[in-house]
């Protein structure tokens, strides 16, 4: 939805797939609306000039075939069942809809939401910048007329109610039926082409969620201007939170939205054809997506059966559909074509389009066209590219744009047809140079086609890879910043620069608060006025920020001088006990040190006091050994407190006992074969993966997936995983 599809993209989709009829004769005519967000009854006026055009010029009297994608099938069926109301001769032998949403397309009610709680302005000039190209699509598309006769959740709050559809989307399916015989050609064959699974699978790209999870925790610092986002998908049946917002800044103020939704659907999960555009859960440095499920089955066979429950929705077996004919069958369509597994929307690839048209009598096999030599492979010339994408943490500022070239002219006597994975990027030329963007480093495969001019059928093909890598400007990190304990894998102290601003302080003051980072051993971050003025954690919470984000920052000033200045303190775990072990380079009035101990890092107890030295400006030594030894992680803080009874905390420090055998495979990585852990049936709770300077550079709470893998660079990694009762491992994994 909302992408901006142009005829090479289009024929970049469909060349290959529809070999088979271009080689029997058939001629290939693809249609580009000039603005394909306009109202599906406007296109439809586009595609009836374009049948009518089609008839005037072509020789013989062999009928059309028009294949519909996604909208296209809306916009076929109206253009197709007006004509013939209308009396106009159309020629149409067969009408494909390809995972058209003949009942509406779906996008996860928070994610809707949130464009509803975004002012225009803040949605253009903040929101968008860090959400990726296909996202902002999406979000481009949502007010535009084709979007709300489509979208099943168009609604917000604002709008008619959480989840709701817009007038227009019933409106435009009466002015559909009201042309009679159900808004479906009735002198042509109609067929539909689903990528969701005929057998009701589950898509298994999302496990590890499940109906109430968290899709999106995210903020969006950009100038003078903050928004904390949380979004998560429905459980049917309750009324569930889906969306909570709150923003600050110089274009709006809002704090405390929180967006329920009660649905029995939840239609995220369901069979279908699966949207191009995950969801993914933080706007910079995504460790997950959420693939959801954009066309659903029951949508894309326009399915008349009872669709009253999620079971009825999710359980719906479109082979037995398929089997049932005359008055009881519950789909318009003749024929119904698929595969068993759920697939990207729209991806013309996985079907056997030829085996359809011979299924449909209309190939025989017989190649028709004359012999000709396959044109001569083109050579793509590939070099490694390196790209400052952290000197802007939007994905909108920071976009890479590579040129590709091949690497002997070919004199504009070919057809180039290139495809970009992962990004799908597509273009066609005949020249011998094309520029595509990646927007994250990576890995990107450049695939040239070439093909004669008015030959598609005959193709010679090159594929690249071109690894796209971080240069320029280092992103400037706090040194050994404190991380504090319990944070979830999508919130990290290294989503925070020095100087992002926060958020404005509540009436009357509305004063700017921006955040810092003071020491390195470690660095701790705090919110700061831009007089210096320091704000404590709390003040930050009751401003609105999230708790979650909230924990991040220090309730006291670090900048403030200390009785005790600790220089050091650090855990181990020694035989059977636990030691610690701290440093302080001066004491002033000092009396004594509490060591506190807690098993969460929330709940503190006292097991012990040390008598403090008081030494004045001099290097002192102190130890401590815990004989209580648990498994799993322990948390440890000191509690240094003055002769006046006034105190301060140390830093929190943990060990880690009661070691989990794992065993990784494949190990050296290998990008042909899953990643797996032996983990003696223990359930993970989080994996992440630490370069050898200690830097957390991949993490995850599920086994990570060969995407993720593959944007590490080769080298040696710790993979440390923890588990959910408590215990961790660790081992060393190669990526060659």
């Amino acid at each position: 939805m909302g992408n901006d599809l142009n005829l090479d993209a289009l024929e970049a989709a469909f060349r290959d797939p529809l070999d088979g009829w271009l080689s029997e004769g058939y001629d290939l005519v693809l249609v580009d609306y000039d603005d394909a967000r306009a109202a599906i009854e406007n296109n439809a006026q586009v595609l009836k000039a374009v049948i009518q055009h089609v008839n005037s010029i072509k020789q013989g009297n062999i009928d059309n075939v028009v294949i519909g994608a996604s909208m296209s099938g809306l916009v076929a069926r109206y253009a197709i069942r007006k004509m013939e109301v209308d009396g106009i001769q159309h020629h149409v032998m067969l009408l494909i809809c390809f995972d058209t949403p003949h009942q509406g397309a779906n996008v996860p009610v928070g994610m809707t939401q949130l464009l509803w709680e975004s002012s225009p302005t803040l949605l253009t000039k903040v929101v968008l910048k860090f959400f990726a190209k296909g996202w902002r699509n999406y979000y481009n598309a949502m007010l535009t007329p084709a979007a709300s006769q489509m979208l099943m959740h168009w609604g917000g709050a604002l709008t008619g109610g959480v989840g709701s559809k817009s007038p227009a989307f019933d409106a435009f399916r009466t002015n559909l039926f009201n042309l009679g015989n159900g808004g479906y050609p009735a002198n042509c064959r109609n067929i539909a082409v689903i990528n969701g699974s005929m057998t009701a699978q589950e898509n298994p790209q999302l496990a590890g969620y499940s109906y109430g999870s968290r899709i999106l925790r995210s903020w969006t610092p950009f100038g003078l201007q903050n928004s904390n986002i949380d979004v998560h998908t429905n459980v049917p049946g309750q009324n569930t939170n889906v969306c909570r917002f709150a923003t600050w800044g110089i274009f709006a103020k809002r704090i405390g939205v929180a967006r329920s939704y009660n649905s029995p659907f939840n239609d995220d999960f369901l069979p279908g054809g699966i949207t191009s555009s995950s969801v993914p859960n933080k706007l910079f440095s995504e460790t997950s997506t959420f693939p959801f499920c954009f066309v659903p089955t029951f949508s894309s066979i326009d399915y008349s059966g009872p669709v009253n429950t999620q079971d009825q929705r999710k359980l719906l077996n479109v082979n037995t559909v398929n089997a049932v004919n005359g008055p009881a069958r519950q789909t318009p369509f003749v024929q119904v074509y698929g595969r068993n597994e759920n697939s990207a929307h729209i991806n013309a690839r996985i079907h056997d389009w030829t085996a359809i048209g011979q299924s449909e009598n209309l190939l025989t096999g017989t190649t028709t066209c004359p012999a000709l030599p396959i044109p001569p492979q083109p050579i793509i010339s590939v070099y490694n590219v390196c790209y400052p994408f952290n000197q802007d943490r939007t994905t909108e500022g920071n976009t890479a744009n590579i040129s590709v070239s091949l690497a002997t002219p070919s004199g504009g006597q070919y057809v180039h047809n290139w495809l970009i994975l992962p990004t799908q990027q597509t273009f066609t030329t005949t020249g011998d140079q094309i520029t595509f963007q990646a927007e994250h480093p990576g890995q990107y495969q450049v695939i040239c086609t070439r093909t004669y001019p008015n030959r598609r059928d005959l193709e010679s093909t090159h594929d690249v890879t071109f690894n796209v890598t971080n240069c320029g400007d280092p992103l400037t990190l706090p040194q050994n910043p404190q991380i504090p304990p319990q944070i979830d894998p999508d919130i990290s102290i290294f989503d925070i620069w020095e100087n992002d601003f926060l958020l404005t302080t509540p009436k009357p003051d509305s004063v700017a608060v921006f955040a810092h980072y003071e020491g390195t051993l470690p660095a701790i971050l705090y919110a700061a006025r831009a007089d210096g003025t320091f704000v404590p954690a709390s003040q930050l919470q009751a401003a609105g920020m999230f708790p979650e984000f909230v924990q991040l920052f220090a309730e006291a000033d670090p900048r403030d001088p200390l009785p005790v200045t600790l220089s050091e303190f650090n855990v181990k775990h020694e035989g059977a006990a636990n030691l610690l072990e701290w440093t302080t380079a001066s004491e002033m009035n000092s009396d004594h040190f509490e060591i506190e101990w807690s098993a969460n890092a929330k709940n503190w107890t006292k097991i012990g006091e040390v008598a403090g030295v008081d030494a004045g400006i001099a290097t002192t030594h102190y130890t401590f050994s815990d004989q209580i030894n648990l498994p799993g992680i322990t948390y440890y803080r000191l509690k240094m407190i003055d002769r006046d009874n006034t105190f301060t905390y140390s830093r929190v420090r943990w060990v880690e006992s009661g070691e989990t055998e794992i065993v990784a495979f494949p190990n050296p990585l290998t990008p042909d074969e899953p990643f797996s852990l032996k983990t003696e049936n223990k359930e993970i709770l989080r994996i992440a993966f630490f370069d050898f300077s200690g830097k957390v550079v991949l993490e995850t709470d599920r086994l990570p997936v060969q995407m993720q893998l593959q944007q590490l660079t080769a080298g040696r990694y710790l993979m440390r995983a923890v588990f959910t009762d408590g215990t961790a491992a660790s081992q060393v994994v190669i990526k060659p």
